[in-house]
């Protein structure tokens, strides 16, 4: 189960809180994802990535072919590319059970309605995931 958190609405700047459930426990969860795009689709989308074991968040580049340098949850550092700007302050990872929440705040710089996607993967390369789940709409 994924949900994020608003789910629709508008805005240049927000806080997003998505939501994964696992149930093998949400410490057994490797990489939890964000995605903004008309589609499911990195290039020219804002793509965020998270990382428990390593405690980063990453922001894919425009063509959606890497990942931009690591910045720790809650410090002072930013990455953007031409969608978006994510921030490591005001963004947050919890687990509590079965679930986990990631907190990302974003910044927009494009004004085109987009959808939001969540994926969650496990630890475990040979267990499940999620695939990619239709969670909202947001118009920056």
């Amino acid at each position: 189960m994924v949900s994020i958190t608003p789910n629709s609405g508008s805005g240049a700047a927000q806080t997003f809180s998505a939501v994964y459930s696992d149930p093998n426990g949400a410490a057994d969860l490797g990489t939890v994802y964000v995605l903004f795009n008309t589609g499911v689709s990195a290039a020219h989308a804002c793509y965020v990535s998270y990382h428990p074991s390593m405690n980063l968040l990453y922001l894919e580049n425009d063509g959606g072919t890497g990942l931009s340098a690591g910045i720790a949850l809650g410090s002072a550092g930013s990455v953007s590319n031409s969608q978006c700007t994510l921030s490591g302050a005001g963004s947050s990872y919890s687990v509590s059970g079965h679930t986990a929440t990631l907190n990302v705040a974003l910044s927009f710089t494009t004004t085109l309605p987009t959808n939001m996607y969540l994926y969650a993967s496990e630890a475990n390369t040979t267990a499940s995931n999620s695939g990619w789940v239709k969670a909202g709409t947001w118009a920056p």
